[in-house]
């Protein structure tokens, strides 16, 4: 017979630190790339995707002289993050973050991703976890 005790030791030992890991840090990364991509006007692989590319978003048909989705500022500044003990959230509290995000078309509004996460953010926050786990 095997003894995988030590083995099972392992595993919960690291269910526990699993427990606390940094997600308000992740979070962070997270509106790292969310600012960004305000600041390029946009940097999206596909619609609907969170996937960081290099897309732009869609110009105006009327030029003016704010960037696209910079007049106000007010939606860029009302992402937030909520970390939780299993993930962490990224929310907009304006009710029009959706129909930017995906698009709207009854009102005939182009789809401008501005939640993405780029290789090198997946990569940062994945190496956060790995560090964080690698106490056990």
């Amino acid at each position: 017979m095997v003894d995988i005790s030590g083995a099972q030791k392992k595993i919960e030992a690291i269910k526990k630190q699993a427990q606390s890991i940094p997600w308000y840090a992740i979070g962070d990364i997270i509106l790292k790339e969310i600012d960004a991509s305000f600041d390029k006007g946009g940097a999206y692989e596909k619609e609907g995707s969170f996937e960081g590319g290099t897309r732009r978003w869609v110009k105006r048909k009327k030029p003016v002289k704010n960037k696209i989705l910079q007049k106000s500022l007010r939606m860029r500044r009302r992402i937030r993050r909520i970390a939780k003990a299993n993930g962490v959230t990224i929310k907009s509290t304006m009710p029009y973050s959706a129909a930017q995000h995906y698009g709207y078309k009854k009102r005939n509004l182009d789809a401008r991703p501005f939640i993405i996460l780029h290789i090198k953010a997946r990569k940062d926050s994945l190496k956060l976890i790995r560090a964080h786990l690698s106490d056990v």
